[in-house]
């Protein structure tokens, strides 16, 4: 299966003072679902499942940078999280006549799939006119992406939140 996500990140910033500037944009996100999954149907052969859905989100991102003096450069980002809603009425294959009665009449299904939010504090040190040392730290927030909330709209609505129990990354950087 596929899964993308193509983010248009207009963004502002301004100088507020000799030592501050700051700025924010808006994180509009397109998501692709393609996914095709196999249904073990018991008959030769696996089944298939197939998702297929565009769909958009909406976040932000801010920024601050200070240079406390002449060489220095502090900043810090965060960027927001996006929910992304894929819905579409899933198309079977080859399931087989047990698995196809179970089937017969697919509801729409919906995912909401959530893009990690994350933060990335850095520092920017002049050391002479050639040489400057940089570094970052920063948090993404994976285990709120790997809980993907299953909804199916039928007569009888249902909905669940898989866990797929994702670690949350830390990165640096010198």
């Amino acid at each position: 299966g596929t899964m993308l996500g193509m983010s248009f990140m207009p963004a502002v910033s301004f100088k507020a003072t000799d030592w501050l500037s700051i700025g924010a944009g808006l994180n509009a996100m397109v998501g692709y679902l393609d996914s095709q999954v196999a249904i073990r149907t018991g008959a030769p052969g696996d089944g298939q499942l197939k998702l297929k859905d565009e769909t958009w989100g909406i976040g932000a991102d801010v920024g601050v940078l200070i240079e406390p003096r002449k060489g220095t450069r502090l900043g810090v980002t965060y960027l927001s999280p996006v929910k992304l809603g894929f819905k579409d009425t899933p198309t079977f294959s080859n399931l087989g006549p047990l698995t196809g009665a179970v089937f017969a009449n697919p509801s729409q299904w919906d995912l909401g799939m959530t893009v990690p939010q994350s933060v990335m504090l850095s520092a920017y040190q002049e050391l002479n006119a050639k040489w400057a040392l940089m570094a970052n730290v920063g948090w993404q927030d994976w285990s709120q992406f790997g809980k993907v909330d299953v909804g199916v709209d039928s007569a009888s609505p249902a909905s669940l939140t898989a866990n797929l129990n994702y670690q949350d990354t830390w990165h640096g950087a010198l």
